[in-house]
């Protein structure tokens, strides 16, 4: 348990990095220097933790299968076929869980396929296939070990989320052994399941009784996911449960995906991967504890605050994208380079929170800077800050 004197916790929330091998390879890379400006502030804040909600990385993987797809107008482009490998290969993972090396074998037939079927140009081989495999996921894990030696600079304890892109290239074992290299994953409290944990909080004023938080890091199924929507592994919602009966006082919990929405295909095309078919489940779950004063979350690029049956619920802005639409073809898409953060304020004296929407900007004398967003942004986030009550 960590003892903090005042009623304060305060947290500098980062969602979705996405960052690539080229951003910390590239000498003039704007992310990277985002990234540096947004350490250094950590550095110098009042933060008592810092959280990375997911998707640290903009997998190679999914930009390669682009690659290989993006010639629509060839004559042998096979549509229907197309889609059919497409599905296939983004319910598959380039590494399981086993004892076994994966040889990549089965997913570069697919991959090969999925080519030929999009008319891809150039015959592949299986050889160059794996090859190229083997390359991002070792840009993948290169980058994630990266970010988490530069957030350790910081000095103040970082820990860092499962979000689905990660567990596309890597193994979920692969992934949570390299984010506990992450500070903040030291001396954290971890139980049955294999990649969530938490951390109790001793919040201490003169005047009154201590007062009591656990930070619950529920690192649940991001990738496989069932016709309709993600599903949660058998054991994530019993974790679940069983960690908020045995918390003593209030409970925050982080994770990647949103569970406060609910939305069919025809609203949205996207929402099968963007929350969980149990959502409305764990809602109720959630509401029914009587102890949970905050869910943090991210993966859907934007900033969205919900309160629904007694709990809150707050998404994080995405580091390097935001929504936008193509205006020439009125289709969504993402816009970047951003540096969005957000600072969030968890008072437990008051029960009361405020979140304030911060940006960095890298300056014409490549120097960076913090500004503190106010104004409301259509279809991506209110007005800052705002509070509400826990």
């Amino acid at each position: 348990m960590i003892t903090i004197h005042g009623d304060e916790i305060r947290k500098l929330c980062i969602s979705d990095m996405h960052f690539t091998y080229k951003d910390f390879i590239d000498p003039n890379s704007q992310m990277s220097a985002l990234y540096k400006g947004f350490v250094d502030y950590a550095t110098q804040s009042d933060a008592d933790l810092i959280v990375n909600y997911g998707d640290t990385i903009s997998s190679e993987y999914l930009w390669y299968l682009h690659s290989l797809s993006s010639n629509s107008l060839a004559p042998n482009v096979s549509e229907q076929s197309r889609k059919e490998y497409a599905e296939q290969l983004t319910r598959r993972r380039l590494r399981h869980d086993s004892v076994k090396p994966d040889s990549f074998h089965s997913i570069s037939h697919l991959i090969q396929q999925f080519a030929r079927a999009s008319g891809y140009q150039t015959p592949l081989t299986l050889t160059e296939i794996e090859h190229k495999l083997n390359e991002i996921r070792t840009h993948d894990s290169d980058v994630m070990r990266h970010i988490i030696t530069q957030q350790n600079s910081s000095a103040k304890p970082f820990y860092i989320l499962h979000g689905n892109h990660e567990c596309i290239t890597l193994s979920e074992s692969e992934v949570a052994g390299i984010f506990n290299r992450a500070s903040g994953h030291k001396g954290v409290t971890r139980t049955s399941h294999q990649y969530s944990f938490y951390k109790d909080f001793e919040l201490i004023n003169a005047g009154r009784d201590p007062i009591y938080a656990r930070e619950i890091f529920f690192n649940a199924n991001v990738h496989n996911h069932a016709k309709g929507g993600l599903v949660f592994a058998p054991y994530d919602i019993e974790w679940l449960q069983d960690t908020l009966a045995a918390t003593k006082g209030h409970a925050v919990i982080n994770m990647h995906i949103p569970i406060s929405f609910d939305q069919t295909p025809e609203q949205d095309p996207y929402s099968i991967t963007r929350s969980y078919k149990e959502s409305a489940a764990l809602r109720n779950i959630l509401g029914q504890a009587g102890n949970v004063a905050l869910v943090n979350m991210g993966h859907i690029h934007r900033i969205m605050y919900d309160q629904i049956q007694g709990v809150n619920y707050l998404t994080m802005p995405s580091f390097r994208h935001i929504p936008s639409f193509v205006a020439d073809e009125g289709r969504k898409g993402l816009k970047d380079p951003t540096g969005y953060f957000h600072e969030v304020s968890l008072n437990f004296g008051n029960m009361n929170a405020q979140v304030e929407r911060k940006r960095v900007l890298l300056n014409k004398d490549n120097k960076t800077s913090i500004k503190s967003e106010r104004k409301e942004r259509p279809n991506f986030a209110p007005q800052s800050p705002f509070s509400f009550d826990l």
